[in-house]
């Protein structure tokens, strides 16, 4: 059977939507979900206010009262807006309304719980209207929303427009890299939002790339050749590693040429495109993307009974354009797994299941796209919830004290799993079998307290099950980047690390420093320990956090952008200690006193300089200065006021700096004196050590009422 004579139902089924008229999104055999044109900034002037006010967006992590200056939009009348013109419309009216909501309060990231609904006319109307023109209004969706289009593949352009766009608006394909692409409107304009947006972009290069070998692949099955079908399933696997080496290029070090910064994504691109809970998302997270949706259709994925299977069910495939689900149908048609039914005990099946494991590792397995993208989303979740991203995309929210990452990694591997079984349940392994080690080696013997010592950048060691890791050579070199480590040091990282599948590293015995020891202690005296040890792990857990966010740098943004984020973001990052770790070891502290029955006490101020941190907490008003030069009045008095306003400011950062880092080393120093006491003196002891803690707790919450 020749192509041109082919019966692929996918092939006619694209053929048929080339000749019609798609607005929301793409769909053809050469260009696949990206457009055959580059997305311009294009509207007609009377819509020109839409793109002068989300070229705004970019300032209004910095500017005083963002909601305010969006409110002076006027309303446009998007009913009047030719059909051409509405993807670029989307895009723009999208943006503005989560800017509306993420930065129109102030510079801390609040909770959408915590942020009103609300959007002006001028942004709600024309974005129902547009959302509605395109289609996207069903049984099941009546408010508007953003989806993957919007925020990443009509989204992009060229950074060398001149050389790589022709003049009717072509483009090499085959350039869709990260690094030759930006985004078409930034919201933040910064490497991290240009690394990870441009992403996807390339992902769905490949993934573009493989609409016509799959119509093949229907055509193999259908005309029973064997070969076509195991070429393929092969072509198709050789995409699939080029999305994951794509995803891959999203890097937490430094030194990549493509440096995502894991805190400066969580603070700032991280917190866009998160729904409001009165509001529909649609797709701008992975499970959104027709990518994700390609694959699934053509393994025939069936379970969706995980957190993130029920997500793409009833939230992500309700929320594609109309077409893709039909895409998606026309992929299903034609079965590869009843094919591989049929040819079981023929000379075909041993090349026939070669061709399709391969293809199902490749997406699915340990090492396969979704793994590393398990590990990829882990590490940036995680270091993202860490410092103060506190919802991801699918709109759930994520907690400090209740370590929600390691329940999303349980979740994303459930998830994987689900695509190659029946039968997946929740999948976490047992670090005893990760940590094994030469039995002839003599283990040194350390307790949590001892290994709490060893919690610096140049000293760190963690806990993994009952052995003992030295990871200070290591730290440069993990895949997930030092900002985890850092935080993670000197603490038990057992269960992080047993929902991470492809954690391949502790099985190397030159990191391996000892075995952990346990307290003899029994009874009251065992769990009273034991609470000590909770409290140790929390604090030793903050203590990394607030070494990420105040001695983060900016070292891939330009001298005045890396001011500014460091400026502002550092009051973020006090906002966050005071919100969330305060609150983490005074739950902790409760539970201890409960015990002993030990009362508050208002003493030991001379741990806590009290007016100095009187001085330094009245932080409301941060925000409220726009400090980019050129919004600066001309009047020279003014520029000078606002100068040493914003010299004020950087005092008082430096001031939360060392106040909340010198607090927290106090409080672990403490907690470890109080663990390593001997047995008998442990409850005087600690008596008198659970004051002072107490202490420092109470001057810090008054402090902060004043």
């Amino acid at each position: 059977m020749t192509h041109q004579n082919a019966k692929s139902p996918l092939r006619a089924f694209i053929k048929q939507i080339e000749t019609e008229a798609i607005y929301d999104g793409h769909l053809s055999l050469e260009y696949g979900f990206l457009p055959a044109r580059v997305p311009q900034k294009t509207l007609p002037a009377t819509f020109k206010p839409w793109e002068d006010f989300a070229e705004k967006i970019q300032d209004f992590l910095f500017v005083a009262n963002p909601q305010a200056v969006l409110e002076q939009m006027p309303l446009l009348q998007a009913e009047q807006l030719e059909d051409e013109y509405l993807p670029y419309a989307s895009t723009l009216l999208s943006l503005l309304a989560h800017a509306y909501w993420r930065l129109g309060n102030s510079y801390y990231t609040l909770r959408m719980s915590m942020v009103s609904a609300y959007l002006p006319e001028s942004i709600l109307t024309p974005w129902q209207i547009v959302n509605s023109r395109l289609g996207r209004f069903n049984d099941k969706v009546n408010l508007p929303f953003q989806n993957a289009y919007d925020l990443f593949l009509n989204n992009w352009k060229f950074i060398d427009q001149k050389n790589q766009v022709n003049p009717d608006g072509s483009y090499d394909k085959n350039q869709l890299l990260i690094e030759n692409l930006e985004p078409l409107i930034p919201s933040f304009g910064n490497e991290a939002e240009r690394v990870f947006y441009m992403s996807f972009v390339e992902m769905h290069l490949y993934a573009s790339k493989m609409i016509v070998p799959i119509t093949r692949l229907q055509d193999g099955i259908l005309s029973d050749d064997f070969k076509i079908v195991c070429q393929e399933l092969d072509e198709i696997t050789g995409l699939v590693k080029l999305c994951t080496k794509a995803f891959q290029k999203i890097s937490p070090h430094p030194n990549s040429p493509t440096y995502c910064d894991p805190v400066l994504w969580a603070k700032t691109v991280g917190i866009m495109g998160v729904p409001h809970d009165k509001y529909p998302q649609g797709g701008t997270s992975g499970t959104g993307t027709p990518l994700m949706h390609t694959l699934d259709a053509l393994l025939e994925r069936s379970k969706l009974a995980s957190t993130y299977g029920q997500y793409v069910q009833n939230e992500s495939l309700p929320k594609l354009p109309s077409y893709l689900i039909d895409y998606v149908m026309a992929i299903r048609k034609v079965s590869i797994n009843e094919y591989l039914k049929q040819k079981e005990g023929a000379v075909a099946e041993t090349e026939l299941n070669r061709s399709y494991q391969a293809l199902v590792e490749a997406y699915a397995g340990e090492n396969g796209f979704l793994g590393v993208h398990i590990g990829k989303i882990m590490n940036y979740l995680a270091t993202g919830t860490l410092v103060g991203r506190n919802e991801s995309t699918s709109g759930h929210e994520r907690y400090i004290y209740r370590k929600t990452w390691e329940e999303v990694a349980q979740d994303l591997e459930q998830s994987r799993i689900e695509r190659i079984t029946h039968n997946a349940g929740r999948v976490i392994r047992n670090t005893e079998e990760l940590t094994e080690h030469n039995a002839d080696i003599i283990l040194n013997k350390w307790t949590r307290a001892e290994v709490a010592c060893h919690r610096y950048e140049d000293d760190l060691w963690i806990i993994i099950g009952n052995k003992v890791f030295d990871l200070t050579s290591f730290i440069k070199h993990h895949k997930g980047g030092f900002y985890l480590l850092t935080a993670y040091a000197g603490n038990d990282v057992s269960r992080f690390f047993a929902y991470v599948q492809n954690h391949k590293l502790i099985a190397n015995n030159k990191f391996l420093k000892g075995e952990l020891v346990e307290s003899d202690l029994h009874g009251e005296q065992k769990d009273l320990y034991q609470l000590w040890h909770a409290l140790l792990d929390d604090i030793l857990l903050i203590g990394g956090i607030l070494k990420i966010q105040y001695g983060h740098t900016f070292s891939s943004e330009s001298r005045e952008q890396a001011n500014q984020y460091s400026l502002v973001l550092t009051g973020s990052a006090h906002h966050h200690f005071v919100n969330e770790h305060l609150h983490q070891v005074v739950t902790h502290l409760e539970r201890i006193a409960a015990s002993v029955n030990s009362p508050l006490v208002s003493a030991f101020k001379a741990i806590l300089d009290l007016d100095a941190y009187t001085k330094l907490s009245r932080v409301e008003n941060c925000n409220l200065t726009d400090f980019k030069a050129e919004k600066v009045s001309a009047n020279q008095s003014d520029q000078q006021a606002q100068e040493d306003h914003k010299e004020e400011l950087l005092q008082r950062m430096q001031g939360f700096r060392a106040l909340d880092t010198n607090l927290i080393e106090k409080m672990i120093n403490t907690t470890i004196e109080t663990m390593g006491a001997e047995a008998k003196e442990l409850p005087e002891f600690y008596r008198h050590q659970l004051t002072v803690l107490y202490g420092i707790i109470e001057l810090y919450v008054k402090g902060l009422s004043k």
